[in-house]
Formats: structure tokens, sequence, C-alpha cells
């Protein structure tokens, strides 16, 4: 039991001395949480608090493992010293001026590992600082000590020209973007390098059907990444998708992005249904250019007629159905695509979209049309059926239910000076009394037009003239 202690206050009000040469020597370089480990610990020490690592992780709000490694970094420093499972705060001055850091102390908790990558790296001289930089790794980065021999083992053996020469600056940088991409454990490193083993030979694969033999960029490196690891290609996927380059001058990655890209946009990204795509797309080529050819134009279709065409057949109509289509037009002289569009969309507003529906209809729309043409010809008009007159004709058909009929009335109405108005009277006549038949149709009288007889009156008011006053007024 302590016989006396700081009050509260003292704690709160007190100071901890840190030392400039701690400052200017230690801080700047050390990561800032193991900063906050170190003067909080040495505080507890100043002031005779509890001082634990499990307390301080508390205080901190730290795990447990960032508080142990914190103090495993400065011990390596020589800020710290451990004996007997206790740690004890080392002057900054003696550190610093008289060398009081103890090498074997720092390195002697990694006397498996440093044999392990002493000998990855073949017998090669591995300094001090290699070996603290690859502390580092484990204890600022939180890499597991077999992550980073696996990480080092595939830099010397896979990745890096320079083998067993590579820079451990380089391997810094590799040991940054591993732990930025959540690679800190043995499997994790495992399961990636797998990975890359995968992406190596495929990108080169790739690179042999594209007839470039050579090892890939860095851009082609993350390029493939992207395809295999965002978007689930594997390297047959990407074949076919290569094939599609085929009467390309220039084939590359790049091309190829645009056609994966492509592909994922439609959710597609193995080879079959790569194939069934380029299969339909084919398919739909010919489609677009035959519907192009049977409207009355040539060549291929734009991206603008095709993105028409596939709304059309997204509203249910096939390429027969379609064809229907043109064909009825182009013998009505009306030739283009913005007919074909007009009529199909006028056939989807009335529920006609099946290929035998739009035939029978289109069919019975021709029937009509050559009725109508005979209609006319009959009544005398020489002149193509216009929509006016379709409409006119099959509502007096309906009326009377008989080709027959309409044809007597133009016959009739041939006759007359006015043949469009004798010919209403006419109809509209046998509208009222009911004509069921031919033998009904009787023709019916001109109609007279009122002419005045009158006389046109040239005196106005009461005012009579003489002879004499209207040889004197017209003289």
């Amino acid at each position: 039991m302590t016989d006396c202690k700081l009050s509260q206050e003292m704690r709160i009000n007190g100071a901890t001395p840190v030392e400039n040469l701690f400052i200017s020597e230690f801080m700047l370089s050390a990561p800032g949480d193991f900063v906050k480990v170190y003067i909080y610990a040495l505080m507890q020490c100043y002031m005779g608090m509890e001082c634990n690592l499990g307390s301080i992780a508390h205080d901190l709000s730290m795990d447990d493992e960032k508080v142990e490694s914190a103090f495993m970094y400065w011990t390596r420093k020589g800020l710290l010293k451990k004996a007997g499972g206790r740690y004890s705060f080392e002057s900054p001055k003696s550190v610093v001026y008289c060398g009081a850091v103890s090498k074997g102390d720092a390195l002697s908790a990694y006397k498996d590992f440093n044999a392990a990558l002493y000998e990855i790296m073949a017998g090669r001289t591995l300094t001090p600082a290699d070996f603290e930089m690859s502390y580092d790794w484990i204890e600022i980065y939180g890499m597991s000590r077999e992550c980073v021999l696996e990480m080092v083992n595939y830099a010397v053996t896979q990745k890096y020209k320079a083998g067993t020469r590579v820079s451990f600056n380089t391997l810094n940088k590799m040991a940054i973007s591993w732990v930025d991409m959540g690679i800190t454990t043995a499997d994790a490193a495992r399961s990636y390098i797998d990975s890359q083993t995968i992406i190596t030979s495929d990108a080169k694969v790739i690179l042999n059907h594209l007839g470039q033999f050579r090892n890939p960029t860095v851009d082609e490196y993350k390029l493939l990444e992207k395809w295999e690891k965002e978007y689930g290609f594997n390297a047959d996927a990407l074949i076919a998708c290569c094939s599609q380059m085929v009467y390309s001058k220039s084939p590359s990655f790049a091309l190829l992005d645009n056609i994966v890209e492509k592909y994922h946009a439609i959710g597609v990204n193995t080879a079959e249904a790569i194939k069934q795509e380029r299969m339909r797309g084919d398919e739909m080529f010919n489609v677009y250019k035959e519907i192009i050819k049977r409207c009355g134009g040539y060549g291929s279709a734009t991206k603008a007629q095709r993105e028409l065409i596939d709304g059309l057949i997204k509203d249910g109509f096939n390429k027969q159905a379609l064809l229907y289509v043109c064909d009825h037009l182009v013998s009505m002289d009306k030739k283009g695509l913005s007919h074909t569009i007009q009529l199909a969309k006028e056939l989807k507003s009335m529920g006609i979209t099946e290929e035998n529906a739009v035939c029978e209809e289109l069919e019975r729309r021709s029937a009509l049309r050559e009725q109508v043409k005979e209609f006319l010809e009959t009544a005398g008009f020489s002149r193509i059926p216009s929509k006016k007159d379709m409409d006119m004709y099959s509502g007096y058909f309906a009326v009377f239910n008989s080709h027959e009929i309409m044809l007597r009335a133009a016959q009739l109405a041939a006759q007359a000076k006015n043949k469009t108005q004798h010919l209403n009277r006419l109809l509209e006549e046998w509208k009222a009394k009911g004509v069921t038949d031919v033998s009904q149709a009787q023709d019916i009288a001109p109609e007279v037009q009122k002419k005045d007889a009158e006389k046109k009156e040239y005196i106005k008011g009461d005012r009579t003239y003489t002879d004499e006053d209207l040889f004197d007024i017209f003289e």
C-alpha cells in the first residue's frame, strides 16, 4: 500500500517533462498514435499512477495490440528498455549522444523472423535499417510477420526483375499498397499472390492474342485487375472480347477496355454469354440493314436508327412484323424509317404487334385501299386515296356493308356537275332511308340552284325620274 500519492489536483495541474530532443529526433518521424502512447505512459510514470498496457489501451481507446506495437517501436528506438517483463524509460539524450540502444534487445524479439527474411534474400547482407523497416511493416502498418515474409518472397521471386537486389524502399511502397488493400494476414497475402499470378499469366496470353509478345505494362495490369476482380471476367471471356478486334489495325488494351465496358454495362462477363451476345449483335446488324433497305434506304443503320428500331422491338414487334410494315408503306410510295416508326406506333396503340396480327391488319388496309381507289376512280376522281378518303369510305361502308352500293353511288355521282356534293347527298339520303341493297339505291334529283330572277333596282327611295332627268344624269 502506498503511504502517499499525488492529489487529483496535482495530477491535473502538474507537468510531464518531455525533452526537446525527443521532439526533434524521435517524435517527428513516429506514428501519431505511438507518440500518444509514449507521452501518456510517461505521464503515468511521473505521476506514480498505475501503468500497464491494458489500462493505457483503455484510456486511449486503442487496441491492446496497437499499444504493444508502440512499446516495441520505442524499444527499438532505445527510448524504452524491457527487463523482467517490465518497461523503463531511457533518456533521449543518452540514446542520441551515448548510443544507449541495445541492438541485441531490439532485435531479439524478431530472431526467427530475421532468420526467415535473411533466407528469402538468399544471403544478401541486410543492414539494421533494413530490419527496422521490416519491423515497421509489422508494428506500424499492422502486417503479420508471416504476411511480410510472403510479400518479400513474392517481390523477389515474381514481381521485380531485380530479385533479391530489390531495395527496401521499393518493398516499403509495396507494403503500404498492400495495407491499403487490406492485405495484412498470411492468408490474405497468399490469396492476393495467387490472383496476381493468374493476372500475370492472363495478361501475357491476352497480349499474345493481340499479336504482342512482350511483358505487360503497369497500366495494362491495372486494366486486367479491373476486368477480372471488379467485373468478373476470366481469361476465356477476355479472349472472346479480343476476337472482336480482328479487323483493327492497332489492337490494344485500351480498345479491349471499350469492348469489356460495353459487355459489363449489360451484365455479360462469360465467354459463352459474350459469344451469344455477339451472335445476337450480328443478327441485329442484319435486321437493321434489311429494315433500312426495305424502307427504301441504303447502307448500314445509324446509331439513332438502331435505337428507334430497338424501341419497336422492345414494344413487341419482331423482324418480320417490321418488314411487313415497311413493304406496306413502300407499296403506298411512303419510303423512309420515319413512316415505319409512325405506322408501327399506330399499330402498337391498337394492341397489334404480333407478326400474324400485323400481317392481317396490313392486308385488311391494303384491301380497303384498293376498294377506295376503285370507288374514287368510278366517281371520276384520279388521285391516290388519302386518309380522309379512307375514313369517309370506311364510315359509309360500315353503314351499308356493301362495296357494290358504294360503287353505285360513285357511278351516279360521276355524272353530276359537282361530284363530291352529289355523292355526299346520295350516301346521306340512302343512309337515312336504310338502303341495304343495290336495287334500293336510286338516284336523286340534282339540287336546283336558286337564281335571282329579280331585276336590280337602281332607283332608291320614293323619287321617280322622267326620261329627261335620266338623260341629264347619264349624259
